[in-house]
């Protein structure tokens, strides 16, 4: 590696998902998280080796476990790199999918939250892929060392920083880098309307006048700046609490139901507070094991398969039969799983359920069709209501402009180009791009 900073773009530009950024100086190396573009999510777990083969998922070979390779160390084209690690900005899989196929000898790092809740979500061994040879002592995520924020990390001659962002579950973090000649902001995931928009606000603070900005545009991919119609999906985390309470008091008559995303813990915790008058809230076991982990909150549960085993943690006087759930009419506020509706037909025609953000994410989704239609066929009146884990469009350029960077390189967006710096120059990466500096000093991709 040059005695410059290299900034490599190895995966998730233009598209959603998949983002894998490199920041290297001389022979020391990290990345910053370690997944697949949404459309190549769903390979079984020998596909990350058809992903490399094809040329879809880069050649990481100094990070890579050789053991999951099936051929041996001394065949992989590894460089002389003396200090790697990896940074994991939050749990998602569309950044972390591909974490158990790192090379166990390179440290991950995350938040502390993040490193409780991942392994939290992978309890079961279906969230991230499974390594193609078990892991050692039949550990089901690798390990994780927690990184409490603002305390800068010290690779060789990289600093990194951990700084918390509101994101849609705990533990969202952006970055910030420090080389000897350059400073460089990574934003991870972001939003402003959630629990924890102060952070984002003091991950700015913290990173004005950059040298080069790394931000998600997500936003951006699916609206121009500034259109209307991204409102709806832009309720704050406490209008969506109050939206959802406003049904419950209408319908006090109904079987009411809901789902959304199990790792946005803090959402079900301010659920409770909200609805705890009108209903009794019950999870399925899944969702109650991550809340009971994360927010320490111990609730009511059912398990929509009764075959299945309890997890860890659940008080089982707490556990209710998935029956009477189904036949109630006033007492309880529950989550339902397209895999229950699978076998109940219409047994809860005229019921009302609430759709916050659980997959399908939206109706630009493959699976939106046969999942509204599902509801539909159960006799199911539906409505559907968001509190996106992303900023607005128009906050995305704010947060540009407030930060000022001498360069912008927007990531994890299929319309980059609509995100623009005011304050200095911008490069719109494409996959396998490196940037560094000219002779003059200017920043180039190449």
């Amino acid at each position: 590696m040059p005695a410059q900073t290299q900034i490599t773009f190895h995966n998730g530009v233009n598209v959603i998902g998949g983002t894998i950024v490199e920041v290297a100086y001389a022979d020391t190396s990290v990345l910053i998280d370690f997944s697949s573009e949404m459309d190549s999510m769903d390979l079984p777990p020998e596909g990350l080796l058809a992903l490399i083969a094809s040329g879809a998922f880069p050649r990481l070979y100094d990070y890579l476990d050789p053991c999951q390779l099936a051929f041996p160390e001394d065949q992989l084209a590894r460089s002389s790199l003396c200090q790697r690690a990896v940074f994991l900005t939050h749990a998602h899989l569309d950044h972390s999918l591909w974490l158990n196929w790192l090379d166990p000898a390179v440290p991950l790092y995350s938040s502390p939250a993040t490193s409780q809740l991942l392994p939290a979500l992978n309890i079961r061994g279906d969230f991230l892929a499974p390594p193609a040879h078990p892991l050692a002592g039949g550990a089901l995520t690798r390990t994780i060392t927690a990184l409490d924020p603002e305390k800068p990390l010290t690779l060789g001659p990289i600093q990194v920083e951990l700084i918390p962002v509101d994101h849609d579950l705990p533990g969202a973090c952006g970055l910030r880098l420090v080389t000897p000649d350059a400073v460089i902001a990574y934003t991870g995931d972001f939003r402003f309307h959630g629990f924890r928009s102060a952070e984002t606000w003091h991950f700015i603070d913290r990173c004005k006048g950059c040298d080069v900005l790394i931000i998600e545009g997500v936003s951006v991919s699916n609206f121009q700046p500034g259109d209307p119609a991204e409102n709806d999906d832009f309720l704050s985390e406490a209008d969506l609490a109050s939206c959802v309470r406003d049904l419950l008091l209408a319908n006090p008559q109904r079987n009411l139901s809901f789902n959304y995303h199990a790792a946005n813990t803090e959402r079900i915790a301010y659920w409770k507070d909200q609805v705890q008058d009108l209903r009794l809230l019950v999870l399925d076991a899944y969702s109650a094991y991550l809340a009971k982990t994360m927010t320490g909150l111990s609730l009511s549960w059912y398990r929509p398969d009764r075959s299945q085993k309890a997890l860890p943690g659940l008080d089982p006087a707490l556990e209710l039969p998935l029956e009477i759930l189904l036949e109630d009419r006033q007492r309880f506020f529950w989550q339902l799983d397209t895999a229950v509706l699978d076998k109940i037909g219409r047994q809860l025609s005229g019921g009302l359920y609430i759709h916050a953000d659980a997959p399908p994410l939206g109706k630009w989704s493959l699976e939106w069709e046969p999942f509204s239609q599902l509801f539909q066929s159960a006799g199911l009146e539906t409505c559907t209501l968001s509190s996106s884990g992303h900023a607005r469009t128009l906050e995305l350029q704010a947060l540009v402009d407030a930060i000022g960077p001498g360069l912008l390189c927007p990531v994890h967006s299929s319309a980059p180009d609509r995100l623009v710096n005011k304050a200095g120059g911008r490069l719109l990466p494409e996959k396998g791009q490196s940037l560094r500096k000219n002779p003059r000093g200017v920043w180039t991709l190449t």
